[in-house]
């Protein structure tokens, strides 16, 4: 039951409430929002091909953003959606948290080691800060919402760009 999965799914509007919301029930559910046209929608979509394998407990899923949510803003992509216990837990909105245009898989399971989804990581430290390059790396701006009503840290705030 536990390595269930090990790949990043596509799905259709359809799917959403078998695949995300009840699935998400017995296991977690990561749900990219995408567009192909975006780079860092291609480095979400690399990143989470190269941590399905690993964390087959997981359930790694995308969508084309519109087709997900009509009207979605292009400027708020890549999106990624966290379902647990049939809800929402946690909504990050561009990848500010994740390094932006150079971000890595490390990066992404980093953040997920920190908001306690990935518990069984080889990673002892956060991959930038133990990275000889980290000094010279750029953040971009983002947007990030922490959706769960146990909010885990201070810095998990909501903001407009």
């Amino acid at each position: 039951m536990k390595n269930r999965f090990g790949e990043l799914i596509d799905i259709v509007k359809n799917d959403w409430i078998r695949e995300v919301t009840d699935a998400s029930v017995s296991c977690t559910v990561i749900v990219h929002l995408y567009e192909d046209s975006l780079i860092e929608c291609q480095l979400v979509d690399e990143a989470m091909r190269a941590l399905a394998p690993r964390f087959k407990y997981l359930k790694f899923l995308r969508i084309k953003s519109t087709h997900a949510i009509e009207n979605w803003p292009e400027k708020n992509l890549p999106a990624i959606f966290i379902y647990a216990d049939g809800v929402m837990k946690m909504q990050i909105v561009t990848l500010t948290h994740l390094y932006g245009k150079s971000m890595r898989a490390s990066d992404l399971e980093w953040y997920l080691v920190e908001k306690g989804i990935i518990t069984d990581t080889e990673l002892d430290d956060n991959p930038r800060l133990s990275s000889p390059n980290s000094s010279s790396l750029k953040v971009c701006s983002s947007v990030f919402r922490h959706v769960s009503s146990n909010r885990d840290s201070d810095d998990d705030n909501y903001e407009d760009d």
